[in-house]
C-alpha cells in the first residue's frame, strides 16, 4: 500500500475512533432546561487542553435552526449538538496538527475573510453588535477564521494532489463493483 494511502487511512482511523470522544463528554453533562431546550456545559469538550466552548456549539445550533426555519425537539436538538461537537472536535485536532507541522496562516489572508464576512453589515457598529448578540468577540471570530484557514492549508498541503487515481484504479474499481 502506498504511504499516501497509508497515512490517510492511520488520520481516517483516528477520526474516527477520536469521534467517540464527545459522547462520552457530552452524555454526563445532558440535561433539559424547562423550556424544553437542551442544556449545555460552559465546556462541551476539551481537545488536548484546548476547550470547546457551548457559546460556538450554541451559534451553529441556532443557524441551523435559522437555516431550516423551525425549532427542532430536544431529541433533534441533542442529535444535532452531537454532530456540532463532533465536527468541532475533529477541527481543533486538524488545526493542532497545522500547528504541530508548523503550518502558517497569513494574517492578510485572515482579514481578507473576515471583511468578507463583515460586508452584509451596514458598518463596524452593526457587526459589532451581531458578534455580540451570538456571544463572540472579533478576536475569537478572526481565530476560528484561522483555524479554518490553517485546516485547508494543511489538506492541501498534506492530501490535495498527492492522490492519484489513473484510469486503470477506475476500469478496476468499476468492474469489480
Amino acid at each position: 500500500m502506498p504511504v499516501t494511502m497509508q497515512r490517510g487511512l492511520v488520520v481516517a482511523l483516528t477520526l474516527f475512533v477520536l469521534g467517540l470522544t464527545p459522547v462520552i463528554v457530552f452524555a454526563e453533562a445532558d440535561s433539559k432546561k424547562a423550556d424544553g431546550e437542551v442544556s449545555l456545559p460552559k465546556v462541551v469538550a476539551t481537545v488536548n487542553g484546548v476547550e470547546i466552548e457551548s457559546k460556538i456549539i450554541a451559534f451553529q445550533l441556532n443557524r441551523a435552526m435559522r437555516e431550516n426555519q423551525k425549532n427542532f425537539s430536544p431529541d433533534e436538538q441533542r442529535t444535532i449538538i452531537m454532530a456540532i461537537i463532533d465536527k468541532e472536535i475533529v477541527r481543533e485536532l486538524v488545526n493542532q496538527e497545522g500547528k504541530s507541522q508548523q503550518v502558517k496562516v497569513d494574517p492578510e489572508l485572515v482579514d481578507k475573510e473576515l471583511m468578507g464576512i463583515r460586508e452584509p453589515y451596514k458598518d463596524k457598529e452593526e457587526f459589532d453588535k451581531a458578534l455580540k448578540a451570538r456571544g463572540l468577540t472579533e478576536d475569537e471570530l478572526k481565530e476560528s477564521i484561522k483555524v479554518d484557514l490553517t485546516a485547508k492549508k494543511l489538506i492541501d498541503d498534506q492530501v490535495r494532489g498527492k492522490v492519484k487515481i489513473t484510469d486503470e484504479d477506475v476500469k478496476k474499481y468499476y468492474e469489480g463493483n
